[in-house]
């Protein structure tokens, strides 16, 4: 039950993170989220967006991808 109710919680900001790459309206995108890649089973949500956005878009969106829970803030990736 409770991995069911975790697949749920999980499932919600990621529909919304999949929605939004795949329109890609802005140039700059910062996706704030509370822990970094390995406290998450190495899920990149840079990367995710980067993968989910079309193809036309990429080179020129800017994305971010910050987290803190670590009490270091810091910003891994950003494009050239």
């Amino acid at each position: 039950a409770l991995q069911q109710a975790l697949g749920r919680t999980l499932c919600k900001p990621m529909k919304v993170l999949n929605n939004r790459s795949r329109t890609a309206a802005s140039k700059n995108v910062a996706i704030l989220g509370h822990y970094p890649d390995s406290f998450q089973g190495d899920l990149n949500l840079r990367n995710l967006y980067l993968q989910g956005m079309p193809v036309d878009k990429n080179k020129s969106t800017r994305v971010f991808n910050f987290f803190g829970h670590t009490h270091v803030q810091e910003c891994k990736g950003q494009d050239a």
